[in-house]
């Protein structure tokens, strides 16, 4: 389902994001060999470093499967940083044993973020061991247990921002634990040819439209590494991996386009697409706390390359609209 929001109100009204927080483990953060970590950051005052479990469960979930990636909590961004936009994130792993055959040694799995969500991202190329070898240590300094992530959180107590699966670190940490510390400009601090991290855009939280980075595999050799699948992110925080490719979306954002108010009703306008069915989606401010999903459901109406309005009587002071498009 893609949303646009548009705010409408009959006097001047404020816009905060809340994202609802989870119950806390009860663990520090720990880290695995070969499991996947998420960093984010925003170039604000904190940090967050996920640990998502083993990359064998992406890299072996059947093609055409889905599933959410539970250790990126809301709570911890919510924690972390004061809304979703302008976030950066990446997630990678590697291997650092010589005994699999399959997977080598500096085999890695990186990110790659879409500029159009339709669309699948050129491949990574693979590159020799040695070279792979200078992005695993980034990798591999993420969550090391002595300048990296694990070593922040063995510093601190446990609580809602030292999990075992995340840890919140401050973007100044004297001990330069931070993510910043190991991905440099996007990059892996220079040591990998491309930008592995997925910006989220100024207007996310707001917009209502996911974002998506693709997930390759390189083992060292030359070649077009091996797609895998990709993440999506959404704007109320919940990111989610499908494995294999996306087909094309064919139901773009709606644009709205005008709003009118006649006495207790107010007329939206929006632009439609022919196949699509869009629906009228509204909350007091009270609701601007919870995700557009669980909005009130207005009327809904099909789209057919036109624009089209929907309405909604309300004599309340304020009232915030969205339209909903599938």
């Amino acid at each position: 389902m893609t949303l646009k929001r548009l705010f409408f109100s009959y006097r001047t009204v404020g816009f905060a994001v809340s994202i609802t927080a989870l119950a806390s483990a009860q663990a520090g953060f720990q880290y695995n060999a070969r499991d996947l970590v998420f960093g984010f950051r925003d170039g604000g005052t904190s940090e967050l470093v996920v640990d998502a479990g083993p990359a064998s469960t992406y890299y072996n979930l059947a093609v055409g499967n889905e599933l959410i990636i539970s250790n990126v909590t809301t709570q911890q961004l919510s924690d972390a940083f004061l809304d979703l936009n302008n976030l950066s994130f990446s997630a990678g792993a590697d291997v650092r044993i010589t005994s699999d055959p399959t997977y080598p040694f500096n085999t890695i799995w990186v990110t790659q973020a879409r500029a159009d969500i339709n669309f699948q991202t050129t491949p990574w190329q693979r590159r020799g061991q040695t070279q792979q070898g200078t992005t695993v240590g980034k990798i591999e300094g993420i969550v090391d247990p002595t300048v990296g992530a694990v070593a922040y959180a063995n510093s601190i107590s446990t609580g809602p921002d030292n999990t075992s699966y995340g840890v919140i670190i401050p973007s100044d940490d004297p001990g330069h634990r931070e993510y910043s510390t190991f991905m440099g400009s996007g990059n892996y601090a220079g040591t990998f040819p491309g930008v592995v991290e997925l910006t989220t855009p100024p207007d996310f939280s707001t917009a209502g439209q996911v974002v998506r980075a693709d997930f390759y595999q390189l083992k060292p050799g030359t070649g077009n590494g091996t797609y895998l699948g990709y993440f999506e992110f959404s704007p109320s925080g919940v990111m989610k991996y499908h494995s294999g490719a996306s087909g094309s979306v064919t139901i773009p954002r709606p644009t709205i386009t005008a709003i009118q108010r006649t006495g207790t009703t107010s007329t939206i306008t929006f632009t439609t697409v022919s196949g699509g069915t869009y629906t009228l989606l509204y909350t007091d401010s009270a609701g601007l706390a919870t995700p557009v999903s669980t909005w009130t459901t207005g009327n809904s109406i099909a789209g057919d390359g036109t624009n089209k309005s929907l309405s909604d009587t309300s004599t309340g002071t304020v009232r915030f609209y969205a339209i909903s498009a599938h």
